[in-house]
C-alpha cells in the first residue's frame, strides 16, 4: 500500500505555477495523488452503480404482483373452515402486504450484509495500517452490536409480528364494517360496528407502544455503543499521537472511518 504513504511535504514543488482556471488549478494540485485519486473515483463509482442497482435486482426478484397472485390463488383455494376461522379483510391485508414486506427484508439484508462487511473490513485494515491499537475500539463495537442484535432481535422480532398482527386484525374490522354498509344503513346498527374497530383500535396502538419501547430501547444502546466507539477510537489515537506512535493525519483518518462506522450500524438497525 506504498501509495497510501504521505508524500514528502518539504518536497520541491512544481516548476510552474497554478493555472488560473479551476480544472488546472484543482489539477496542479492533485497531480501528485492521481493514483490514489483515481482509486477513489473508480471505487466510489462502482460502490454508487452497485447501491443503485440493488433496487433494480431486488425487483426482479421480488414480483409484488406476481406474489399477490400466488398468494390469492393460494388462499382461495383453502377450505370452508379456513376462511370460518378468519376474517376476509385480515386474509386480503395479508395477500396486499406480503410482497411489499418482503422487498424491504431482502432489499435491508443486502444492504446490510454490504455496507457493515465492507465498512468494517475497511476500518479494520485502514487503522492496522497505522497502528494496531486503534483497531480495539472497532472490534470492540462489532462485539457489542453482535450482542444487542442477540439481545434484542428475538423481543423486536416478538413484539412487531404482534404489532402487525394487530394492525391486521384492526384493517379487517375496518373492511369488514365498510363491507357490510348496506346492512348497517339499513338497520341503523352503527353502534354494533364501532365496538369490534374500538376494541381493535386500542389493541393495536398497545402493541405499537410495546413494539416502539423495544425500539427506543435498543437504539438507546446502540446511541451508547457508538459513543464508546468514537470516543475510545479518538483517545487512543490522541494518545498514540501523543506518543509519537501515530501521525496526525493517521488520527484525522480514523475518526470519520469509525463515524460511518457508527452511522452505518444505526441504518442496519
Amino acid at each position: 500500500m506504498a501509495w497510501l504513504r504521505r508524500p514528502i511535504i518539504t518536497a520541491p514543488p512544481p516548476s510552474s505555477i497554478p493555472p488560473a482556471s479551476l480544472y488546472g488549478f484543482c489539477r496542479y494540485f492533485l497531480a501528485e495523488h492521481r493514483t490514489i485519486f483515481l482509486w477513489l473515483f473508480l471505487c466510489g463509482l462502482g460502490v454508487a452503480g452497485a447501491d443503485a442497482l440493488v433496487a433494480v435486482f431486488i425487483g426482479k426478484m421480488v414480483g409484488s404482483s406476481r406474489m399477490r397472485w400466488i398468494s390469492y390463488w393460494l388462499v382461495v383455494r383453502q377450505s370452508w373452515s379456513f376462511f370460518q376461522g378468519d376474517s376476509p379483510g385480515r386474509l386480503a391485508h395479508w395477500v396486499m402486504q406480503t410482497p411489499g414486506a418482503l422487498r424491504e427484508v431482502a432489499e435491508a439484508s443486502i444492504r446490510a450484509v454490504w455496507y457493515l462487511s465492507m465498512y468494517g473490513l475497511t476500518s479494520v485494515v485502514l487503522l492496522a495500517n497505522a497502528d494496531w491499537r486503534l483497531t480495539l475500539p472497532v472490534v470492540a463495537w462489532f462485539a457489542g452490536f453482535a450482542l444487542l442484535l442477540y439481545c434484542f432481535v428475538p423481543s423486536l422480532r416478538h413484539r412487531a409480528d404482534e404489532n402487525a398482527d394487530k394492525y391486521s386484525r384492526l384493517m379487517a374490522e375496518l373492511v369488514d364494517g365498510y363491507g357490510n354498509i348496506l346492512t348497517v344503513k339499513l338497520y341503523g346498527a352503527a353502534a354494533t360496528v364501532d365496538g369490534p374497530v374500538r376494541k381493535a383500535l386500542l389493541a393495536h396502538d398497545e402493541a405499537q407502544a410495546r413494539h416502539m419501547e423495544s425500539v427506543t430501547s435498543f437504539m438507546t444502546w446502540l446511541t451508547l455503543l457508538n459513543t464508546f466507539l468514537l470516543l475510545g477510537t479518538t483517545a487512543i489515537g490522541g494518545f498514540l499521537w501523543l506518543h509519537d506512535r501515530v501521525s496526525a493525519e493517521a488520527v484525522a483518518m480514523a475518526v470519520p472511518l469509525v463515524w460511518q462506522v457508527a452511522n452505518t450500524g444505526g441504518w442496519v438497525a
